[in-house]
């Protein structure tokens, strides 16, 4: 499960990348509480 983690945080950050680039404020704040939850959910404990 930790690849699949990582994977999402990837993805989670080039779309951070891609909202920076637009330079919408909303589109910058919806990267940020999407890559700060794949980054909080790679330190949560698998089952």
């Amino acid at each position: 499960m930790k690849g699949i983690k990582l994977g999402l945080l990837g993805i989670a950050l080039s779309l951070l990348g891609i909202a920076i680039a637009m330079g919408n404020v909303f589109a910058i704040a919806g990267a940020v509480i999407g890559a700060l939850t794949a980054l909080a959910g790679c330190f949560v404990k698998d089952k």
